[in-house]
């Protein structure tokens, strides 16, 4: 049951058992890839209809602002020296959790080690990365509440 599987990848502190679960869980969805690959294979030949050439230059066809890919990649090269510092330090602290023999020599978070079956949604390892969460969750509250003490209205409009 998913949210068995979920409520033990959460708990667990034993990163074999936490591979062996996620594996468990990408086997049982793995036909659903299949159906991926169906559907980008369909929308391959709906962009090679429309002139381009795959799905991901079909993607860009459809974007409502000319250049927003190239404003997004701009935008991406801007924050990805936090995210990297991000990514290190979250990677450090699941490490001093589960050893860094659950990483395999290698820089990257794996991705059973996120806390969620889709690896998306990291609040599950909070309590990991932030050794004092209240005094984290605190200075995000203040920062917030000043964030909201600075906003104005003008001529009808909020403005930040």
């Amino acid at each position: 049951k998913f949210s068995d599987l979920q409520t033990t990848l959460v708990n667990s502190q034993d990163p074999g058992e936490i591979l062996e679960l996620w594996t468990k869980w990408m086997d049982i969805s793995s036909p659903f890839r299949d159906e991926f690959v169906s559907i980008l294979e369909s929308v391959n030949d709906v962009a090679s209809v429309n002139n381009a050439t795959d799905a991901d230059s079909y993607w860009l066809m459809q974007t409502e602002f000319p250049g927003s890919y190239d404003d997004a990649r701009k935008l991406w090269e801007g924050i990805k020296p936090l995210y990297l510092k991000l990514q290190s330090y979250v990677r450090s602290r699941l490490a001093s959790r589960y050893g860094e023999q659950a990483f395999d020599n290698s820089t990257y978070i794996p991705a059973h080690l996120l806390g969620s079956l889709l690896s998306y949604d990291w609040s599950n390892i909070a309590d990991v990365v932030f050794t004092d969460k209240d005094v984290v969750y605190a200075n995000i509250q203040k920062a917030l509440k000043e964030k909201v003490a600075k906003t104005i209205t003008l001529n009808g409009d909020l403005v930040v």
